[in-house]
């Protein structure tokens, strides 16, 4: 067996290894004829490699010398479709002439013994008689000879073409919903607009209630599931970007006059309606009564966190003095309650000092991930 990667086995050990077809391909073909010459003659390093490689059950195979000539399992043999076994051997830009770039880009990394990883890498390859995309993870590492030299890389291939096509799907159906609260949300703001007109005396209660439907939609909006290709907002897990975006209407001439200092805190989409109903009544009371109701008020919004509880103190500076008669009477004031003890199970206290209204808010680590709470 002087052609075999197991040159030493005994008949019996060889009839069970070629059970594995590709295995019995990389003994029985021609590879005097092949650029990488017949198997004796193949650095030891590469055969130890190759020996590892054909016991994997995960996709793996090799671009060897310069032309990448394709050696590879019998999982990769399956993710070829019927390109297999006619790739086999052959130099990579030629079996696959749709992706040629690509691999001879690969190839040349390989000779230079640098290794990459790309993750939900789209291709077009035609694996089952058409072009068709699909994606996956690779992973490619140098193949070293005994000198240490690179002669080629090896790729592992983790297919998730399935996962990414079912993800766009999920996401068409996360936008089709998302389309249809945003028209609930704008229905009702018309129903109350319409409803306002005839009742003057409502006009106030009605503007208010707009906006709290427009923090809703907001908050919706920020936290619905978004796939790589529908451009989520950066950080749409953190507490600092949703605050970030519920406090545009207050910024003044292009500056943030609600300004995020500390530790952010990572929220799900189960407290972000809370959250935001918190954020808009501080923030309109502030507009009202406080702060952001004078050219030169300030909000300072700090988050501090611990092991149990997330702390955030909002402080403003720079507007009239306050008393807290007007802000603890109003239905604003009972929904921050509700928000903060009702749904997020946190603390909250007021302190009316003299430069500004300071709050202190603790709420549990855990109740920022609701979701993940509930599902558990």
């Amino acid at each position: 067996m002087p052609r075999s990667l197991f040159p030493s086995a005994s008949p019996e050990t060889r009839q069970r290894l070629e059970q594995d077809a590709t295995l019995k391909l990389v003994n029985e073909y021609d590879w005097a004829a092949n650029p990488l010459g017949p198997i004796p003659a193949w650095p030891q390093s590469l055969k130890g490699a190759v020996r590892v490689m054909m016991a994997a059950s995960i996709p793996m195979v090799m671009l060897i010398g310069p032309d990448g000539i394709l050696i590879y399992n019998q999982a990769y043999a399956e993710f070829a479709g019927n390109r297999h076994p006619a790739i086999f051997g052959q130099p990579a830009v030629e079996a696959w002439p749709e992706i040629a770039e690509f691999n001879r880009h690969k190839i040349e990394m390989g000779l230079r013994g640098e290794s990459l990883i790309l993750r939900d890498q789209e291709l077009v390859l035609n694996r089952h008689g058409r072009l068709e995309s699909g994606w996956m993870n690779l992973h490619y590492s140098p193949v070293l000879d005994e000198t240490g030299i690179p002669m080629g890389t090896l790729c592992i291939v983790h297919e998730t073409t399935g996962r990414v096509l079912m993800a766009e799907e999920r996401e068409l159906v996360s936008q089709e919903l998302s389309h249809r609260i945003k028209n609930i949300f704008a229905v009702l703001t018309g129903i109350i607009s319409l409803s306002a007109r005839s009742r003057p005396e409502v006009r106030a209660f009605a503007d208010e209630l707009r906006q709290r439907i427009y923090a809703l939609g907001e908050a919706h909006d920020f936290v619905r599931p978004h796939s790589h290709g529908s451009n989520p907002p950066d950080n749409q897990d953190s507490l600092r970007s949703l605050i970030d975006r519920l406090m545009q209407p207050y910024r003044q001439d292009g500056q943030d006059r609600i300004a995020f200092h500390g530790e952010d805190a990572t929220i799900d989409d189960g407290a972000a309606t809370p959250l935001a109903l918190l954020f808009h009544e501080l923030a309109t009371n502030a507009a009202k009564y406080g702060a952001l109701s004078t050219p030169g008020g300030r909000v300072s919004l700090t988050g501090r966190a611990g092991d149990e509880y997330y702390h955030l103190t909002w402080k403003e500076v720079g507007g009239p003095p306050v008393s807290g008669d007007a802000e603890l009477s109003g239905f604003g004031s009972r929904l921050i309650t509700l928000s903060i003890e009702g749904q997020l199970r946190g603390r909250m206290e007021r302190i009316w000092e003299p430069d500004g209204l300071r709050v202190e808010i603790d709420l549990p680590v855990d109740a920022l991930r609701r979701s993940a709470r509930l599902q558990s």
